[in-house]
């Protein structure tokens, strides 16, 4: 069967599909560890939990993965490749809203993150 792909476009955009940005998981991901964590999670009242993450900023950070532009054309961004100081950011959040936060120059590692949870998270 010789079946042109606008036709197979159409029709999945008939059927209410839509092209998207693929979303990534873990091939890792242990599906028994999360469900045994999700029940010791169920022992805890929601004021009891804090809720931890880290994320860094540079001056690539913002970038676009997408864009529009005519057809025939490339979409074009103007951009920074010197990447310039990176900072990490950490912050605990409840549901009372932010319990801390820390900012600092470079890349955390374990130790740093210790001593965030030492320093600001114990006890809260």
């Amino acid at each position: 069967m010789d079946v042109h792909e606008a036709t197979i476009c159409r029709t999945l955009q008939r059927m209410g599909w839509s092209m998207k940005d693929l979303t990534k998981n873990a091939q890792e991901r242990n599906e028994a560890q999360r469900d045994a964590f999700t029940v010791e999670c169920l022992k805890y009242t929601e004021d009891q939990l804090v809720f931890y993450d880290e994320t860094y900023h540079n001056k690539k950070t913002p970038g676009r993965r997408r864009g529009w532009s005519p057809t025939g054309r490339a979409a074009q961004i103007w951009t920074p490749f010197v990447r310039g100081q990176r900072y990490s950011i950490g912050a605990g959040l409840s549901v009372d809203g932010f319990v801390s936060y820390s900012i600092q120059l470079g890349p955390m590692d374990g130790q740093d993150t210790v001593e965030v949870f030492q320093d600001d998270l114990v006890g809260y």
